[in-house]
């Protein structure tokens, strides 16, 4: 069993503590020496990523392919894969990460269409590009040739980038943001401009 001292000690909290705030270390180097030798976590998210890492080299050589099904775990007495990998849900944890980068995708998607709408307010005095404006060359690189008013169209009649019937929070921030734009929700009708 546990010593007598620690029998009802709140283990998780005491862990947060010294992760956090250093408690019960100060500038005791023997006592941080001890836990770096225990193999003491100082951060657990950083630990789970290095191992998933290592677990997703690992069954790229095994199996040729970094595409891991989503339920597929370590086994624990897997001795192909390092010792930290095993019991690891590397199918979730490889979805979840390559979902995060999705996200992290689509919200550069946003910004490019934030950016190429900004230079079209200023250049035109509105925010309602015709559904086949291209930003033509002389624009900014990152938009260069984008697409403007077919993504304007899409967030329009898709409700693409800023949600549906039901948005989010961060979808909700979006349409304020266009909005600041002056963003037209409908089409205008009898539009005479020509795209470029």
């Amino acid at each position: 069993g546990w010593p007598d001292g620690c029998v009802g000690m709140p283990l998780g909290r005491r862990v947060r503590q010294i992760r956090e705030r250093n408690d019960y270390l100060g500038d005791d180097l023997s006592r941080w020496a001890t836990l770096e030798e225990m193999g003491f976590v100082w951060s657990p998210r950083e630990a789970t990523r290095v191992a998933v890492d290592e677990a997703l080299a690992t069954y790229e050589v095994l199996y040729g392919t970094d595409r891991v099904p989503r339920s597929y775990v370590v086994a624990d007495d897997d001795g192909r894969f390092p010792e930290k990998c095993r019991g690891l849900p590397l199918g979730a944890r490889v979805a979840s990460r390559r979902r995060s980068e999705r996200r992290g995708a689509r919200e550069d998607a946003f910004e490019v269409f934030v950016e190429a709408l900004a230079k079209y307010v200023a250049a035109f005095g509105d925010a309602d590009a015709p559904q086949k404006f291209v930003a033509p060359d002389d624009w900014p690189k990152r938009v260069r040739g984008y697409p403007l008013g077919k993504r304007v169209a899409d967030v329009r009649s898709r409700g693409r980038y800023v949600g549906g019937d039901d948005p989010s929070s961060e979808q909700l921030a979006r349409r304020r943001r266009l909005d600041e734009l002056g963003f037209r929700w409908t089409k205008r009708k009898g539009r005479r401009r020509v795209a470029k």
